[in-house]
């Protein structure tokens, strides 16, 4: 095998810390960075090297720096598998075209193609951001970044100052009704995104040759090609075009913040906080991560100074793994200990933060897709987990490191670190495993019903209104009720004559039979009475209206017994817990006992266990509950009038836990929380395993 360079390519050298050479290859307008030993290597590809003499050749050129000859292998696959390789037919033809190129070999293409990540090119879009640039370029004039920075600045000012009314508009935020605007929301600042790179790219000289969608878990998003920005000699333009797009959406989010901070509770208010969302905390977690080759990763990379700097983080994390854990010594290479250390802690950092993207992936597929999703998230498990650490092992065995009794030494201890992981996974509590969730509400809600029945009149108070006790809050009007008031009084008052007369004319049993249906009419008048007197409805007690919108029942008829209003005391509230079957012991075993219990924004709540419903239900106690209203239960449509027409998918079972009446006054009627049981938490390990085949248990039945 002696492979080809393709001679249209174009190497330029780029100065910085860390001297790199860029290739351009013009035919597919792509673009790519590696370091001053790869640029040696891939030089002598002039079709009269075989690995074996590039082996030699570049261990005279590159002494301590010369690669290994399982690394050359890998950088002819790397060639190969970018399409930077001659093939045959490419040789034999006079010159290479754009049009005689596909875009990757197939086979390459084959082994690329992850069906949880995706990309799909469209078009070329040169021409069209030539237009924009001309027209908007300007957003990147200093003048334009110093307004940018201040108009951010004054929106996290007055976030900060609304960050009570900001953590109470989170609740709910990813509930069913509100998943079509954050959907929009995410797709428009998404092409606003991707269209201030292509700008940024433009206005400083370089070409976006590609656009097309890209899709995550079949969610489309846009994108665009701008690495021509990397042959930029400046450092800062290359920094701006990776910045452009976050810069454009903070920009919305502070415009946002502000129309949010300045408007009432509506849909402009909803539309508000949905773009604040999405173009802050989206940005900060992912395009802002330099652990992914998002926006962060190239704009740490350029100003550190280090081209390629996820693979060379991946390298030095490998050599210190081998040192660790295999007691071998890596070879010789550039740079101080200090860079080396820098770039291993990196490579470590993104590891780990890569498997846990990628289980959110898996969790996600699987949750989204159903059964499709269980066999995407095998798929990715075993290409992206078990074929490494497969390959890993044979490499391992091939090279008799199990045999070294150095070696074997050596493997002591990460053998001791994963002792103790052990331990400590089987010894530590799993805090997530027992929780329940539980939401604020009054103990007990006074409710005021109808005595008679009739149609509402009027309503003087509001709801959250705070009233005394014995103010009016509701009269209902009933003339029937009121002229059968009337014909009693007058019953009364002709028997009270008839009994006048009987007792003048001495005809004393007439007169005890008439005094007997007198008594008759005075009790049925003392009932009409004290339903007539009910007919306005006076607070029992000083307290809070929680019924909404009491005043929509003006001009509503309300039978006997119905709910009118509800009263709650600011002073006596409760949690109150929604229980799963498989936790219901470990809090009956917390009755009448303390547990832990915290807001969601991480607020302790001292309290007691006071009581536990003795049976199970699935009608849900709450809205505040249900995922319909980003709730954390799971429910599914009810043919019942319950709440919001859903119930729980298994019958739950509904506790309380006592508060404090100082602390009830803090808190707010429908805030959601979290409570352990006072019996604690099985250990890590166990409950990682009871979760995982509740997982599996859950999503194979049929």
């Amino acid at each position: 095998m002696q492979p080809v360079l393709r001679r249209d390519l174009v190497f330029t050298p780029c100065s910085g810390t860390t001297p790199y050479y860029l290739i351009e290859d013009p035919a597919r307008g792509k673009f790519f960075r590696i370091g001053h030993a790869e640029y040696t290597l891939i030089s002598l590809l002039d079709g009269q090297h075989s690995v074996e003499t590039l082996l030699r050749t570049g261990a005279a050129r590159l002494g301590a720096d010369a690669f290994t000859e399982a690394e050359i292998v890998g950088i002819l696959h790397w060639l190969t598998k970018t399409g930077l390789l001659e093939s045959r037919r490419q040789r034999d033809a006079d010159g290479i075209k754009p049009s005689s190129l596909s875009p990757l070999p197939n086979a390459s293409r084959a082994a690329r193609f992850n069906p949880l990540i995706f990309r799909i090119p469209i078009w070329n879009p040169q021409k069209w951001f030539a237009q924009w640039t001309r027209a908007m370029g300007w957003i990147f004039e200093s003048w334009c970044v110093s307004w940018w920075a201040a108009t951010v600045l004054f929106a996290a000012l007055t976030l900060f100052a609304n960050r009570s009314k900001l953590l109470a508009s989170g609740d709910g935020i990813f509930s069913l009704d509100r998943s079509l605007w954050l959907g929009a929301c995410w797709l428009a600042l998404k092409f606003m995104h991707e269209t201030a790179h292509g700008i940024a790219c433009v206005r400083y000289g370089g070409t976006v040759q590609q656009a097309g969608v890209v899709c995550v878990l079949g969610a489309p998003m846009p994108y665009v090609d701008v690495t021509s920005s990397w042959r930029f000699r400046s450092q800062w333009h290359r920094m701006i075009v990776a910045a452009a797009g976050m810069y454009a959406e903070l920009f919305v989010a502070a415009l946002a913040a502000l129309v949010w901070s300045w408007t009432r509770t509506g849909w402009l208010n909803d539309l508000c906080f949905n773009l604040l969302l999405m173009a802050s905390l989206t940005t900060v977690l992912f395009n802002a991560n330099p652990l992914m080759r998002f926006d962060g990763y190239y704009i740490l990379s350029d100003l550190l100074g280090l081209p390629n700097l996820a693979t060379q983080g991946r390298a030095a994390a490998m050599a210190w793994m081998q040192r660790w854990f295999l007691g071998q010594r890596p070879r010789a290479t550039q740079g101080t200990p200090a860079r080396q250390n820098l770039l291993a802690a990196y490579g470590l950092a993104a590891a780990a933060w890569s498997g846990v993207a990628t289980i959110g992936l898996l969790v996600s597929a699987s949750q989204m897709f159903a059964g499709a999703g269980i066999v995407l998230a095998l798929f990715g498990i075993l290409f992206w987990w078990v074929a490494p650490v497969a390959r890993a092992a044979i490499e391992v065995w091939r090279q008799g490191l199990l045999f070294d009794r150095r070696r074997q030494r050596q493997a002591l201890r990460p053998a001791t670190i994963s002792l103790a992981t052990a331990l400590l996974m089987l010894l530590l509590p799993a805090p997530w495993y027992q929780r329940t969730p539980a939401v604020v509400d009054y103990a007990p809600q006074i409710i005021l019903r109808a005595r008679s029945g009739g149609l509402v009149k009027e309503m003087t108070v509001r709801s959250g209104e705070f009233v005394r006790q014995g103010q009016p809050l509701a009269r209902i009007e009933n003339r029937q009720l009121e002229l059968e008031l009337r014909d009693l009084e007058l019953e009364i008052a002709q028997a009270e004559l008839r009994l006048r007369a009987l007792r003048t004319q001495e005809k004393l049993a007439a007169a005890q039979a008439e005094m007997a249906q007198l008594q008759n009419l005075y009790e049925r008048r003392e009932a009409r009475r004290d339903e007539v007197a009910h007919l306005e409805i006076l607070a029992p007690e000083d307290g809070l209206i929680l019924t909404p919108h009491p005043e929509q029942l003006v001009g509503t008829y309300v039978k006997q017994g119905e709910e009118v209003l509800a009263l709650g005391d600011e002073s006596h509230k409760e949690l109150v817990l929604s229980i799963d079957q498989q936790n219901v012991d470990s809090f009956q075993a917390s009755l009448g006992k303390p547990v832990q219990s915290r807001l969601t924004n991480l607020h302790p709540l001292p309290g007691l266990m006071n009581r536990i419903a003795p049976s199970a239900s699935v009608v849900p106690t709450h809205d505040a509950f249900c995922a319909t209203s980003g709730g954390p239960v799971p429910v599914r449509a009810s043919e019942s009038n319950g709440s919001a027409g859903v119930q729980f998918i298994e019958p739950r079972f509904e506790a309380a836990v006592q508060l404090d009446p100082e602390l009830s006054r803090q808190l707010f009627a429908g805030q959601r929380a979290v409570v352990w049981p006072a019996t604690g938490s099985p250990s890590l390990a166990t409950g990682l395993c009871r979760g995982m085949a509740a997982w599996w248990r859950e999503r194979t039945k049929s």
